[in-house]
């Protein structure tokens, strides 16, 4: 059962970006040459989410022109970290302007832990539902079902907010005290209370990008044009 709607984005240092002169609303803002050596992200062979925001530039432009894309993505890149949790934190830190990250545990973590930062959802992104189940066999069904009916709840979805992910129907905003978890999250993505108030596609495409050829496919493709060349691309651009 779907619980909450978390997109996968693009984290950023806003102080950073105004110095550079660089305003981030989607996925081509990034291949801005101001933005050479300022952009953080993991190897989507290291981290299940950068690999999924690789396919969402794969479907989006096809293989071919999708790589090229993502080529010039890595002119821009200073740093492929060694887990997608240190890219929000590279980020927070001011060590880097931009990256991409997961929004509630790892980059509203940051917000929540002091930092500065704020955070885009692309039009075209990875999008979950948060996806939570009982498992058979399971020792107490009856609290299990229970559970996840709460978070189905007003009461469970603003508990998810205060987390900085969105409720998963229209049926609910993302609205609090001043000062909540909640209102920081509405903060934290430029003033959004709802997924349902912008336009946000799906083009990952699950059949295609789960096929374990597939999957093995894009990470080799990355090691071998992007890993291994990164210095090459870097002076190329």
């Amino acid at each position: 059962m779907g619980t909450t709607l978390e997109p996968y984005g693009i984290i950023y240092q806003p102080k950073l970006l105004d110095r550079l002169g660089v305003q981030i609303k989607d996925w081509d803002d990034l291949l801005n040459p101001k933005l050479k050596g300022q952009i953080a992200q993991c190897t989507p062979d290291r981290s299940s989410s950068s690999h999924a925001s690789y396919e969402v530039i794969l479907f989006m432009h096809g293989w071919e022109k999708g790589w090229e894309w993502l080529k010039k993505l890595a002119a821009n890149t200073g740093i492929f970290t060694a887990r997608s949790r240190d890219v929000p934190n590279v980020v927070a830190k001011g060590e880097f302007a931009v990256g991409f990250a997961v929004p509630s545990y790892m980059a509203f973590a940051e917000v929540l832990g002091g930092y500065d930062v704020k955070y885009v959802y692309p039009k075209n992104a990875y999008v979950t539902p948060e996806p939570m189940a009982v498992l058979k066999g399971a020792p107490h069904p009856k609290a299990g079902h229970a559970f996840i009916e709460f978070l189905l709840t007003e009461e469970g979805q603003k508990l998810f907010a205060a987390l900085g992910v969105y409720p998963i129907t229209p049926k609910y905003k993302v609205q609090g005290p001043p000062g909540s978890g909640q209102e920081k999250a509405v903060e934290f993505t430029g003033g959004m209370r709802s997924f349902f108030d912008i336009p946000v596609e799906n083009v990952y495409d699950d059949k295609v990008a789960g096929d374990k050829k597939r999957m093995e496919d894009v990470n080799s493709y990355f090691r071998k044009e992007i890993a291994e060349k990164h210095k090459d691309i870097i002076k190329e651009k």
